[in-house]
């Protein structure tokens, strides 16, 4: 008779104030706290994993395919190790190589595209408001990588491409030395605090000559460089353009407020459209000048789209790859955010991208040459591309120049994706980039963190 009033009392009554949850333990027991953290600590692992393997794989093949627009030697070490030839080459391949790179480059804006024109039609209240700041800047951006990708690529090796990644260091350490001289001018610091800042500045203003010396280095060196007026205007559009790199506190009461605001605002639907629309044409224009450089008309390229050769449609096959694989590590990064996990610096793919292949091309063309990924890249009409030209770069060899870009990139890319120090008070909000840049696939992988000192609501351009 008791077990029976236990049970009827263990029953949760409908009509009780409180609710089931309350009657109920939550309590986990050890063995479920343990597993779940050993299961988080697996997801952390493997996120880092994916996250690294698919940036490098994604700038990888944007590599590849830009380098083969134009014919390069394999290097000494490789061919004379891997007697197989080059893979044949012709204009029916080049113009499907170009063709890759620019899906990979604009399907996700043609996708934000029709995403914006949804969201227009199907909900009136996100068609409010345009920045065109914010349209303007991403115009300046998709410019500066489009050249780069379509213009420069083509005269470069992979290592000479990879090392270009430096421009995004321009603006910032330009930026920082400014604000170094303009306190070494205050009046109401002591002349020692005066002095120490302004000879601070000195090593970062060296660094800066010898990057902004590095636009024309290949111009007054005796190796055919061609893009000596492209590269200048290619590098500074690009730092520029990565304004995530340089916009901090100072201009939320600037011309460029709109771009501050951007981490704790959603864009609207009107802007992301423009944007896209922008970009989406910038990129086509800079791709029909890399086509008529290339010698290929228009009906060369329809003829590429309809052909059915199994090289093209290889070409074709791993730039809708790229582009899925693009997806997926944005969709990781985000919920990697979303679970409160925070990518280490050290193993950023904005951090590690750049070493890990600069390592691959030092040592498969001139350390340890493999004919695997030589044959590999061959399988899409790809040569691996060591070499950009034959000649000596007298009167000095610029690879000691490249050291300076490495490690420049390499102290940037920890200082942009270190998160900043919070208070345990600060409410700290969390958000990408909603522009997705398939040729930069590491730089729209960042997550910004900001504090706010109350709650914000999210807003539109």
């Amino acid at each position: 008779m008791n077990a029976v009033a236990n049970d009827s009392r263990a029953k949760w009554d409908a009509f009780r104030s409180q609710s089931h949850a309350s009657t109920v333990s939550n309590e986990l027991k050890p063995w479920m706290v343990r597993a779940l953290r050993v299961m988080k600590l697996l997801i952390f692992i493997s996120a880092h994993i994916l996250l690294v393997c698919g940036a490098t794989v994604s700038k990888l093949t944007v590599v590849l395919m830009a380098t083969n627009v134009r014919p390069k030697g394999v290097g000494g070490f490789l061919r004379q190790k891997c007697s197989s030839r080059p893979p044949a080459r012709s204009h029916e391949v080049v113009c499907a190589m170009l063709c890759s790179l620019w899906l990979i480059q604009n399907l996700p804006d043609v996708a934000a595209v029709l995403q914006a024109l949804w969201r227009l039609i199907s909900h009136s209240k996100h068609s409010a408001g345009i920045s065109l700041t914010v349209i303007f800047m991403e115009a300046v951006r998709a410019a500066g990588i489009s050249l780069l990708v379509f213009c420069v690529f083509p005269n470069l090796d992979g290592s000479r491409c990879l090392l270009l990644s430096v421009f995004v260091v321009i603006v910032p350490l330009w930026r920082h030395i400014r604000s170094l001289l303009r306190f070494s001018f205050y009046p109401s610091r002591s002349l020692a605090r005066r002095l120490s800042t302004l000879f601070s500045s000195f090593p970062r203003a060296l660094l800066l000559l010898v990057l902004l010396s590095s636009c024309y280095l290949w111009s007054i060196l005796s190796v055919p460089f061609k893009r000596v007026f492209i590269l200048p205007l290619t590098v500074l559009l690009s730092s520029a353009g990565f304004w995530e790199s340089w916009i901090g506190l100072s201009h939320c009461s600037s011309t460029f407020h709109s771009l501050y605001q951007y981490g704790v605002r959603k864009m609207s639907a009107t802007t992301r459209l423009f944007v896209s629309l922008c970009r989406v044409a910038i990129s086509t224009f800079i791709f029909a000048l890399a086509l008529r450089d290339a010698k290929i008309t228009v009906a060369n390229v329809f003829e590429s789209l309809s052909s059915e050769s199994a090289t093209v449609s290889s070409l074709f096959s791993l730039a809708l790859w790229v582009v899925v694989v693009n997806f997926m590590l944005r969709l990781l990064s985000g919920f990697l955010a979303a679970m409160s996990m925070e990518i280490l610096p050290v193993m950023h793919p904005l951090f590690l991208t750049l070493p890990l292949l600069f390592t691959l091309f030092v040592c498969s063309c001139k350390l340890l040459p493999s004919c695997r990924l030589y044959s590999l890249a061959a399988n899409f009409a790809l040569n691996w591309p060591c070499m950009a030209w034959t000649a000596n770069a007298n009167p000095f060899r610029n690879a000691y120049i490249t050291v300076f870009w490495l490690i420049s990139h390499i102290l940037w890319a920890y200082q942009h994706v270190k998160s900043p120090h919070f208070e345990p008070s600060d409410e700290v909000i969390e958000s990408m980039k909603s522009v997705t840049n398939g040729f930069l696939i590491e730089s729209s992988l960042v997550v910004y963190r900001y504090s706010i000192s109350k709650k914000v609501r999210a807003a539109m351009f």
